[in-house]
């Protein structure tokens, strides 16, 4: 990736009398994980952007991640636009909660694309829902 690093760092620590919980900082931002998020393929910068579904603000970048209790979301006006124009843009991504990366084995390949399809599909079957789902460098979905 072009530019500067994206280096993330990971702690634990103690928030509010809650148990350990752990930690993301990034740059300025403190991520906590099980926080909401709606991740997407970012076609520029080339790896997944994650953003905050409180603030709506993109919180960081990152090439591989793991979402928990995941809905794939489709903004079907979004669709249309990109249908009509011929051109990309953000209307579909995972929406969950972000956690570490826990070695769950997923092997049902996720694919979209809004030329043929108006949802998530797994084979010929569409998804709506899944436990977990692995993002992986190679722009690949795991459910």
């Amino acid at each position: 990736m072009a530019g500067r690093s994206h280096d993330v760092t990971l702690y634990t620590t103690t928030l509010y009398n809650f148990p350990k919980f752990p930690l993301v900082f990034y740059s300025s931002y403190a991520i906590l994980f099980f926080m909401r998020v709606f991740v997407y393929w970012n076609l520029h910068k080339k790896c997944w952007s994650v953003r905050c579904v409180k603030t709506g603000k993109v919180i960081f970048h990152k090439q591989s991640l793991m979402v928990r209790n995941a809905e794939f979301v489709v903004s079907q006006a979004g669709r249309l636009r990109v249908l009509r124009k011929r051109r990309k843009n953000v209307h579909a991504g995972i929406r969950g909660e972000l956690i570490e990366d826990n070695n769950v084995e997923l092997n049902r390949k996720v694919r979209y694309n809004p030329y043929l399809f108006s949802s998530f599909m797994i084979q010929d079957s569409p998804i709506y829902q899944a436990e977990y789902v692995r993002l992986c460098s190679t722009r690949e979905v795991f459910a």
